[in-house]
Formats: C-alpha cells, sequence, structure tokens
C-alpha cells in the first residue's frame, strides 16, 4: 500500500535515508509496503487512516495468500 508523504525540502534527506521515494510525477515523497511507520509519522498527514489502511492490506493480503 503506498503512504503519500507531507515532507519539507529540507527534510527530504531524512525521509530518503528511511526509505521513502520520490514520485517526479506527483512531485511527492511516498512509502510502500512499510510495516513499522513510526519513523515516517511526522510526514504522515494523517496517522490514524494511514495506520487502519495499513492493517487493512495486511489482513487483504493474508487472505488472499491463504
Amino acid at each position: 500500500m503506498r503512504i503519500n508523504l507531507v515532507t519539507p525540502f529540507a527534510e527530504k534527506d531524512a525521509a530518503k535515508a528511511l526509505g521513502a521515494r520520490w514520485d517526479s510525477a506527483k512531485k511527492t515523497w511516498y512509502i510502500t509496503d512499510v510495516v513499522d511507520l513510526t519513523p515516517f509519522q511526522r510526514w504522515i498527514p494523517n496517522m490514524e487512516v494511514a495506520t487502519a489502511n495499513a492493517t487493512a492490506g495486511t489482513t487483504r493480503t493474508a487472505s488472499r495468500t491463504q
């Protein structure tokens, strides 16, 4: 699951070091399939929604593989 980050330019290197990727078309940093969102929480505008979606995505993926 993709989560777009709201990352100030001054913090782009920190986000990149944690594994975030740059989407040049949308001009935004994002993460995909991250188990622990804690290092990215300062850049996630709505952590509750991101956590719920990440949990739902994990459940969905697990049920598909069975």
